[in-house]
């Protein structure tokens, strides 16, 4: 760990100054110790645009705006127990189709031959559903806007662009829309990790992670997170997963390289026995098929359908009016999304989150087959 921070700072010269995260030992106060730093080197907090971060018990970090030698000071101190690039997160999932054809609607049966969905009649009444994304268009005719609410203390940024908010969008339609979402009577919390131009990097995901654990004691609701994000294997941001409250599942997508899962985070996090990554499936006539793009392995717990998967984008500015918004998505993103929304159908039932986790999860998800009916376990809803 140590060279590999040294490593890093000697020769990502091109990126100085930029934001670093700095993850601290538990044994040191978050505040008094970021405050002693910023003192040392000077360094105004606004014009760095410091943030801090706790999530759990054992996590706390910060992050600003540095150049090199404040990293190099750092590199030495006991106090730190990692450092890290802001990195950016990639959405795991490709829109393929816009106008999609009914026949599609299949894809999501639950047995063969039966296009019928039955669900409880109270359909996630009740249940808060944390959407870590780029945003969630108001505007699409498919999603009722009353249930959709803005994340306190995260606004969103200024959208440069209404596509920007397509992927949290199809993410929503899947969860709670009425026509294609599995949790259709839940809140959609809109957890804006995004910034004007799309993108999503750690330092808003850590910021997010520490605000949602915050308003689930004020509001004592049921409560998900879907990520349908992922990056390279990453220490701080699979540490700041692995520390949150175990009574809130957390869905996050295995992720679109055909790569072992273990390999990225936050899917790779073992010690949050409440985060269940989900690969993808391709379900048709033929049998059951994991993607072609899917991530596998021991760090996949779950797999659900990723293919051919309708939901609702953002409406077309180019037609005044157009309520022809639905889509076609594949990607471990929408396997993710599938999967936030079952967790939280069950703990509307009250079965607490931990204990859904475990019923879904795979007792042996070293899947790395690409054949057809190889065994695999779906996602199903009893």
């Amino acid at each position: 760990m140590k060279l590999s921070i040294l490593f890093s700072i000697l020769t990502l010269k091109s990126v100085f100054a930029t934001r670093f995260i700095i993850q601290l030992t538990n044994e040191v106060e978050l505040h008094k110790y970021t405050n002693k730093f910023l003192r040392e080197f000077g360094i105004n907090s606004d014009e760095a645009q410091v943030e801090l971060y706790s999530v759990g018990k054992n996590f706390q970090a910060f992050s600003a705006i540095l150049e090199q030698d404040h990293l190099r000071s750092l590199y030495n101190d006991l106090n730190i127990a990692a450092i890290s690039i802001d990195r950016q997160l990639e959405p795991q999932e490709m829109i393929v189709q816009k106008d999609a054809p009914r026949h599609l609607t299949k894809l999501l049966e639950t047995e063969a031959g039966d296009n019928e969905f039955v669900y409880d009649s109270t359909a996630g009444n009740g249940v808060d559903i944390y959407i870590f994304d780029t945003g969630i268009a108001r505007n699409s005719p498919g999603l009722s806007a009353s249930r959709i609410h803005d994340m306190p203390g995260m606004p969103g940024p200024p959208i440069r662009d209404q596509e920007i908010l397509e992927h949290g969008t199809a993410m929503s339609g899947l969860i709670g829309s009425p026509a294609f979402g599995v949790l259709k009577k839940c809140n959609l919390i809109d957890v804006n990790v995004g910034d004007e131009n799309g993108k999503v990097f750690m330092s808003k995901v850590l910021k997010g992670l520490n605000l949602v654990q915050q308003h689930v004691k004020h509001t004592n609701r049921p409560s998900v997170i879907n990520f349908s994000y992922c990056t390279l294997k990453n220490a701080i941001l699979n540490s700041a997963f692995d520390n949150f409250p175990r009574d809130v599942p957390i869905a996050v997508a295995a992720g679109n390289y055909k790569q072992p899962g273990c390999s990225f985070s936050p899917v790779g996090c073992q010690r949050n026995k409440s985060l269940l990554a989900f690969g993808s499936l391709l379900m048709n006539d033929d049998g059951i098929t994991l993607s072609d793009f899917s991530n596998y392995g021991s760090c996949v717990g779950s797999y659900a359908p990723g293919e051919g998967l309708l939901t609702f984008g953002i409406p077309d500015t180019s037609r005044p009016n157009s309520r022809d918004t639905v889509i076609i998505i594949s990607g471990t993103s929408g396997s993710s999304a599938l999967g936030a929304g079952v967790i939280g159908y069950y703990m509307a039932q009250g079965i607490p989150g931990e204990e859904v986790v475990d019923s879904l999860r795979i007792v042996q998800p070293n899947l790395t087959s690409y054949g057809k009916n190889n065994g695999i376990n779906i996602l199903k809803m009893a």
